[in-house]
């Protein structure tokens, strides 16, 4: 089957095997993202903003490592900008 017949849900499909994958399973394992995400424990949010691309920006203070800029993506490869949920933390009580 040559791609370029194949819809573009089929060419994914194709080149993943034919199992739909997320952002998340496709970028890394889960230690991946725990070692990823996990840098900014302890971290403290200073400000927020969007960015001249439209994504939501926070400045964030680190006692470990300074001064950092999160920036909110789609996917690693900043796609567009993203979404956070936001939650009180009681889901699941």
């Amino acid at each position: 089957m040559k791609l370029m017949k194949m819809t573009l849900r089929e060419q994914y499909r194709f080149f993943i095997g034919g199992q739909v994958m997320t952002n998340y399973a496709r970028h890394g394992s889960d230690d991946y993202w725990q070692d990823y995400y996990g840098q900014l424990v302890g971290g403290k949010i200073l400000q927020f903003w969007m960015n001249d691309d439209g994504y939501p920006s926070f400045e964030i203070a680190h006692p470990r490592f300074g001064l950092l800029t999160i920036e909110v993506s789609r996917d690693p490869e900043g796609n567009d900008p993203g979404f956070l949920f936001i939650s009180d933390g009681k889901e699941g009580e």
